[in-house]
């Protein structure tokens, strides 16, 4: 580099171009250290430069020269000269901007060196492509120019509204962005670079606009009733009338957060049911649309089947059932042998139904919940009450004392039930050991236990001699279960 200069005149011959450029068009220009703290592009699309003052300024210093590089050129254009208390410069002319701008400091003393000039500092400049079959945005953008170290915030929304941040901290220079995008509207989008060694010195690239032309989208698609009931499971749903798709799946999955496959596809979007059919309980259903390139458009909110267990305690139930994703509290009823509330609206997930002695023997229970995203899920299970069956073993045929556990006499051999003797009736049979029958005995419904037990007597009428003998007992119950015992039983004489 070669540069002539007459003291007197203050003249300059520019043999090539960078420091001749600077001496022409500035007065004395030198910077000590890297001051440009961010180069942006405000909302109304005007590039914004800030600086911090430099470290050991000048006593001749007058203020700051802002210079602009012009098509990327090693040149620069003086735009403005600010005072010393500024930190902060609008470059207004620069709009409307075509492309990304580099810019660069140097403190002004009206005389000396112009070797100092800060290293050009560029916004990002960011393109936007939208995907309507994709229903999302691909962002590309260039890189920060003047620190080495920075990472990428991405902002948009609708226009005219608060940006929102989309994703943060992306070291690339590419994003595909396939959030929560409206159809059919003016969104605005822009990327904020960071620097790293210093978290608030964030410069924004220009802002660019797309219109999300596309297929109106379902504004819901909701599950409004899941009944779960021995192996199927009905649903209720619902697709916004609104919508421009016709295909729709019902998507389900043994995972809340698992793999989700198509189990029923439909275009109807007026209020339906489906069932499901051969289905285990605890498995996850959600509603999606799909658009014309096949691809998932809009997903609905996620409701599964309760699983209800239920296990016999204490001349009772043990309930326990499983939680409903986005459950909010719980009802249970019983529904048989007569409809009977139980609780509602509790967080309880467990309940013990005390049914004590009963005539009916079978139990159907309904636990429900609602989420808090507006979706039922109620689930259905019955259980038959198995008494406990006791069986002496062993009988005196000549004795009338009472046993003291079962109240029986000691010469009455027969099943032990502590429920209403109307449920059930039995056909009790007794052999001895060669296989022979020895006696047999029925009760009906309406017969009392008492009247219908054995009492060591076989069929000629006599009573049969001290051994061990066999019984076979087949109970049957009023709703339809039938139960068989087999075991032995010992004659004794005792006096």
């Amino acid at each position: 580099m070669r540069t002539f200069v007459s003291m007197k005149h203050h003249w300059a011959v520019m043999i090539i171009c960078c420091a001749a450029c600077l001496q022409a068009r500035a007065q004395v220009c030198q910077t000590s250290g890297n001051i440009i703290r961010s180069v942006s592009v405000n909302a109304a699309g005007e590039p914004v430069v800030t600086w911090d003052a430099p470290d050991g300024l000048p006593g001749n210093a007058t203020g700051y020269i802002i210079y602009d590089y012009v098509g990327g050129g090693q040149c620069t254009n003086i735009i403005a000269a600010v005072g010393l208390d500024a930190r902060s410069f609008t470059h207004a002319a620069a709009k409307p901007l075509t492309g990304r701008r580099a810019y660069s400091i140097a403190v002004n003393t009206g005389s000396g060196d112009s070797g100092d000039i800060t290293q050009q500092h560029a916004f990002p400049w960011l393109t936007a492509v939208y995907d309507s079959c994709r229903y999302a945005l691909d962002l590309e953008w260039t890189a920060y120019e003047g620190r080495e170290d920075v990472t990428y915030n991405i902002y948009g929304g609708v226009r005219g509204a608060v940006p929102a941040l989309l994703a943060s901290m992306i070291s690339g220079l590419q994003y595909t962005y396939a959030g929560d995008i409206p159809d059919n509207v003016w969104y605005e989008i822009y990327v904020e670079a960071v620097n790293t060694a210093d978290a608030a010195a964030k410069s924004a690239s220009n802002r660019v606009g797309v219109f999300t032309k596309t297929t109106q989208r379902p504004a819901y698609l909701t599950i409004r009733h899941l009944r779960y009931g021995g192996d199927k499971a009905q649903l209720q749903f619902a697709v916004d009338p609104a919508t421009r798709l016709s295909t729709f799946h019902v998507l389900r999955s043994g995972q809340l957060n698992g793999a989700y496959a198509p189990v029923h596809t439909f275009s109807d979007k007026t209020l339906r049911t489906w069932t499901d059919d051969g289905v285990r309980p605890g498995y996850y259903y959600r509603l999606s649309a799909e658009n014309n390139c096949r691809q998932t458009a809009a997903q609905g909110d996620t409701v599964n089947s309760m699983e209800l267990f239920i296990t016999p305690d204490n001349g009772g139930w043990q309930l326990s059932w499983s939680r409903l994703f986005n459950g909010l509290s719980y009802s249970l009823e019983r529904l048989e042998p007569s409809p009977q509330p139980l609780f509602s609206d509790a967080p309880d997930t467990a309940y013990t139904d005390r049914i004590g002695p009963g005539a009916v023997l079978d139990y159907c229970y309904r636990v429900a919940s609602v989420t808090n995203l507006g979706g039922k899920s109620e689930t259905t299970a019955c259980a038959a009450y198995e008494p406990e069956i006791l069986m002496p073993d062993a009988i005196d045929p000549k004795s009338a004392a009472r046993n003291p556990q079962t109240g029986r006499q000691r010469n009455q051999f027969g099943p032990v039930l502590f429920i209403n003797p109307s449920s059930y009736a039995y056909r009790l049979e007794i052999y001895d050991h060669n296989g022979g029958r020895v006696a047999a005995i029925e009760k009906t419904f309406a017969d009392a236990p008492l009247e219908k037990s054995w009492t060591g007597v076989h069929t000629q009428g006599d009573f049969v001699p001290e051994n061990m003998y066999l019984y076979h007992l087949e109970l049957s119950f009023t709703n339809g279960k039938t139960i068989k015992k087999t075991g032995n039983v010992a004659v004794i004489y005792e006096n």
